[in-house]
């Protein structure tokens, strides 16, 4: 099995969008189980650093980029001998359960006064 670095990268990316232990065990179990004899495909080195924060790049649409609309987010690792960098799903791997959206709020009752 591939082994992952304890290395911390929490000083240089966002607080925002990080795995959580839970699903950082997640992605490690993953990959153990789906990729056991995983080696980097760059150098063949098998010593990953798993990546704090979710990617989401943005999707191509039409032959541009959308911004602001539907993303799919990923988790990284990086090979700890050369830096090559390999995505995976967060949510078809099961690391990431997607929110339900928020339910549309019924229109609100006039008060009194007939207002809304």
């Amino acid at each position: 099995m591939p082994s992952f670095s304890a290395v911390s990268w929490g000083d240089i990316l966002s607080s925002d969008g990080k795995l959580t232990p839970a699903e950082r065990e997640k992605a490690v179990a993953w990959i153990n189980r789906k990729a056991p004899q995983l080696s980097c495909p760059s150098c063949g080195q098998r010593k990953f650093t798993l990546g704090e924060n979710y990617l989401a790049p943005p999707v191509w649409y039409g032959g541009n980029m959308m911004l602001g609309g539907i993303s799919y987010p990923m988790f990284f690792l990086v090979c700890d001998n050369c830096f090559h960098v390999m995505t995976y799903s967060a949510i078809a791997s099961g690391v990431l359960v997607p929110s339900q959206p928020a339910p549309i709020s019924e229109t609100p009752e006039p008060n009194e006064k007939g207002e809304k």
